[in-house]
Order: C-alpha cells, then sequence, then structure tokens
C-alpha cells in the first residue's frame, strides 16, 4: 500500500523477539541482539544518504514486543507508528510481563495507532494515553 503511493518500503529487520522458551538466557540474549542492532540500525541511518522519515512497527504484543523500534525511533527523532499493537493483560502475573511492560511502553512512545481488530484497541488506546488513529477493516483493503 505504501509503495503504491510513492513511498519506498524496507524491512531492516527479521528480529524475532517471540520468546517460545521462557528461560531467562534466552530472554536475554534477544535483548542483546536488539541492543546491538539498534546500535547498528541508528549508525546506518545517521548517514545522509541513508535517513528514513519514518519507523513502523507490525504487531508488537507481550510474547513479541517492539525491541527495536522506540530505540531507533527516538535516537533518529522519527515518527514511530504501530499497526495492530495488542496489550493482553491476562500476562501481568505471567511470565511474559516484561513483555508485557515493554509493549505498554511502546504504545506510549508510538505517534501513531492502528488496528485491524476493534476489540484491540480500547486496552491500546488506554496505553496511547489518547485516541489514536484507527481503522476497522484490516489494512490495504476498501
Amino acid at each position: 500500500m505504501l509503495t503504491a503511493l510513492g513511498h519506498e518500503v524496507e524491512v531492516v529487520s527479521r528480529l524475532r523477539t517471540a520468546l517460545r522458551s521462557l528461560d531467562e538466557t534466552s530472554r536475554l540474549l534477544t535483548h542483546a541482539k536488539a541492543q546491538i542492532q539498534a546500535i547498528s540500525l541508528i549508525q546506518r541511518y545517521r548517514r545522509p544518504k541513508s535517513q528514513t522519515d519514518l519507523w513502523i512497527t507490525y504487531h508488537p504484543y507481550a510474547k513479541a514486543p517492539d525491541l527495536l523500534g522506540p530505540l531507533v525511533a527516538t535516537a533518529l527523532e522519527l515518527p514511530y507508528v504501530v499497526i495492530d499493537g495488542t496489550l493482553a493483560y491476562k500476562y501481568r502475573r505471567s511470565s511474559f510481563r516484561d513483555g508485557l511492560a515493554l509493549t505498554r511502553a511502546a504504545l506510549r512512545r508510538c505517534d501513531a495507532l492502528f488496528f485491524n481488530k476493534p476489540i484491540d484497541k480500547l486496552p491500546a488506546c488506554r496505553a496511547f494515553g489518547r485516541m489514536p488513529a484507527s481503522l476497522s477493516t484490516p489494512l490495504g483493503r476498501p
């Protein structure tokens, strides 16, 4: 959709933050990989010919928080957009509570939120602190 409107779109990371294993070592390793990748992306996009205008993240949630977007967008002073960010408070007392906190912080940091499912809107709006943009139909469909 963005390319059809004349924008250049690039997937800059394939980092998988979803943790199938709940052990602390896996979690710390994933966070370390994210930090290294964030530093690399920040350095890359600070170069004059590599600058970008916007950071978009799709579907961060407690089991797979966005570990790059908030860091990179803040460091580069970019607008940060989240599509389909989900907050499920059932994870407050689970091993995914850190992921829930990170997702909540990302939603508070973002400049715009878009949703595929209206059911996800209310919890995300509470974290966002104000009414974000919203789509009630899947993105890309009329």
